[in-house]
């Protein structure tokens, strides 16, 4: 890709790149649509809360009720940011003594830093391309990039709001089936994140996705250890 994509790196960039995405996918054929903008608000309330009404914000950020009438059945793939969820406090993993009195403090007084991830989704015609392994593909399957995801521990987890960075993917799903657009399976994994580039990561994850579909080799994503969630 010749726009490189970092934890800097300004709307218009991130703009730039899908466009990219999406033009490699035309020229190939591939039913699918790349959002054009980071989704970040589930709405446009949502959004005039954090930017008022300037018409450039506006421009720059996708919502998620937006995003369900931009959405392809066929296949659609996306960057995903969300704020600091202050709900998730209320959740056994944010009590389960793995962060620190400084972490919750921060979190609390929303000093957290804003983290993104991807999603896409696939009908059966392109996820036997994304997932071929015997008894994973079915029709209409979402995928859930997070770099920072770690597998299911003692806790367990069933449910996509036990994870603590993924609150506005359920924002994303739930305006999907509003539509309606059908899912039939949901799907998290990634990790690997140490070091605060998530970012990058995201954006190489979804780079690697259209690559490898328009390889068609076989498999685009590697989903070995990802989990099933539920809403």
């Amino acid at each position: 890709m010749a726009t490189p994509i970092h934890g800097e790196s300004t709307p218009e960039e991130l703009n730039i790149f899908f466009i990219e995405l999406q033009t490699r996918a035309d020229e190939a054929g591939l039913p699918m649509i790349i959002i054009p903008n980071e989704v970040c608000f589930r709405n446009a309330a949502n959004r005039r809360a954090h930017y008022g009404e300037n018409p450039d914000d506006v421009r720059q950020y996708q919502l998620a009720t937006q995003v369900a009438y931009m959405g392809r059945q066929s296949g659609t793939l996306m960057m995903v940011a969300n704020c600091p969820n202050l709900v998730w406090e209320q959740t056994r993993l944010f009590r389960s003594g793995t962060w620190t009195e400084e972490e919750r403090t921060a979190y609390r007084q929303g000093e957290a830093e804003w983290h993104c991830f991807a999603m896409s989704s696939h009908d059966t015609k392109v996820s036997n391309i994304l997932c071929p392994s015997p008894g994973s593909v079915g029709p209409n399957q979402c995928y859930i990039y997070d770099s920072s995801y770690l597998p299911g521990n003692e806790i367990g987890r069933q449910r996509l709001g036990h994870l603590p960075n993924l609150h506005m993917a359920r924002n994303v799903i739930q305006a999907w089936r509003a539509r309606p657009l059908r899912l039939t399976e949901i799907w998290v994994g990634g990790g690997g994140n140490y070091d605060n580039t998530c970012r990058r990561m995201t954006a190489q994850w979804m780079q690697d996705v259209v690559s490898r579909l328009l390889l068609q080799c076989g498999q685009a994503v590697d989903t070995d250890g990802w989990e099933q969630v539920f809403i």
